[in-house]
């Protein structure tokens, strides 16, 4: 009841603000704001008593109260409030940095690097085989021509591929998941960040020629992404470096400190054409790996994350688009399954061949299912490079990763559980 409680007065004042028309007040962000972040936070509190990991309660808030439900949060509302994303993801994947301690991943090398090439194999060739195998099936590859039916395979191919380091880095902190299934898709994920915009790269640059026969290779894209990559894991290291000789030296007012760079990083970062989340990591990996500062370093973070992270959920919960997966959702379905089949086939053959871990081998591929950001970022770019069909192509990959973001969560907390790596099996193993 004192979860339930405050739940109901929450609901209470959701139906008195359609009373008053808050919505066209001038204190209508500031309002937003502070009732989203309550309600999902007890919303995430409630939904541990059903074993949902309060990840998925964060996502429910958004979902009940966004555009397609109780129209609360409007789609202009979002918008407003998505500038919370960059700081959010800087402060996950600086966690994420944080949270590789290279002993460990030297351990589990050679399982992360085929879990990592047999995953993205499998899955990448299984669903554009698929797709064109059954095109004539699909809404979107219907009527197009065959070189297009094999653009729209290998672009669904890809985006299947990719999944949401936030995600599971937050369910992972949520629970102190540790041991060797938690320190493999750590890697796995953050490894598969990389590898995916590279692969994108040159699909793109592929697409492109197959849809405009003539039209040479275009290593450019490629190339910069190659550099900006490199230079953001640089200038990561660095940073990395500042905040330990900060730990060290000054050690007041940390969280503050750790808070203000984060937030600085997020906002200049693009302007240089970095990558955030790669520089964070680097910085993050270099501070737990090179010196004593590792545990008070995530300790701080942890202290001041947990506002950024119910609204970045509940956000991301409320921008999900359900026309798209009411619109095809048959198709979104059946994309959805044929991604968890080959996820756990790639994972499982990963593990298998270096003969890892058992409760890796059944339960790993959890950990792989949660999709948000980086697909999304990918669905958008298809969209502008190729209006014709990338519209329809979008919204049959939004409609996915609606469902992927809800079930995610929750397949990854069962996996972690049966593992025995949540922090309640610790305390009696």
């Amino acid at each position: 009841m004192f979860d339930l409680f405050p739940l109901i007065l929450l609901f209470a004042i959701a139906a008195g603000v359609r009373w008053v028309n808050v919505p066209h007040s001038e204190f209508a962000p500031t309002f937003y704001l502070g009732f989203i972040l309550l309600t999902a936070y007890f919303l995430g509190r409630f939904g541990t008593r059903f074993r949902l990991p309060k990840i998925s309660g964060y996502i429910l808030a958004g979902i009940l109260f966004g555009p397609h439900l109780l129209n609360l949060l409007s789609h202009a509302e979002i918008d407003r409030l998505r500038l919370i994303d960059g700081l959010a993801l800087a402060l996950i994947a600086l966690i994420a940095g944080g949270e590789l301690k290279m002993k460990e991943i030297q351990k589990q090398l050679a399982s992360i690097l085929s879990v990592l090439v047999f995953q993205v194999t499998i899955v990448f060739i299984g669903i554009s085989l698929t797709v064109l195998l059954f095109h004539n099936m699909l809404p979107v590859t219907r009527d197009l021509p065959l070189n297009t039916v094999i653009i729209v395979a290998i672009f669904l191919g890809v985006t299947a591929v990719a999944k949401s380091p936030a995600t599971t880095i937050a369910i992972i902190n949520e629970y102190r998941a540790r041991g060797p299934m938690t320190d493999l898709v750590l890697g796995v994920t953050i490894l598969k960040d990389v590898v995916v915009l590279l692969i994108f790269a040159v699909v793109m640059s592929v697409s492109r020629m197959l849809a405009h026969p003539g039209q040479s290779f275009d290593a450019t894209f490629l190339m910069k992404l190659v550099m900006e990559i490199g230079l953001s894991l640089s200038i990561g290291a660095g940073l990395g470096g500042l905040f330990i000789f900060y730990l060290k030296r000054i050690r007041t007012e940390t969280e503050v400190f750790l808070l203000l760079s984060v937030l600085l990083v997020a906002e200049f970062a693009p302007l240089f054409h970095l990558d955030a989340l790669l520089l964070c990591i680097a910085a993050g990996f270099v501070v737990q790996n090179f010196s004593q500062q590792g545990k008070q370093f995530i300790e701080a973070i942890e202290r001041s994350v947990l506002p950024v992270l119910v609204l970045f959920f509940a956000i991301a919960g409320a921008g999900l688009d359900l026309d798209a997966l009411f619109n095809l959702w048959e198709f979104a379905i059946a994309l959805v399954l044929l991604r968890l089949a080959f996820t756990w086939i790639g994972t499982y053959t990963g593990i298998r061949v270096v003969h890892g871990n058992k409760a890796v081998e059944k339960y790993g591929w959890t950990g792989f299912v949660a999709q948000a950001g980086v697909t999304l970022g990918m669905a958008i770019l298809i969209e502008r490079s190729f209006p014709d069909w990338g519209s329809e192509l979008k919204t049959l990959i939004i409609a996915a990763i609606t469902v992927n973001q809800v079930i995610g969560p929750v397949l990854f907390r069962y996996g972690l559980f049966k593992a025995r790596e949540t922090a309640e099996f610790r305390k009696y193993d």
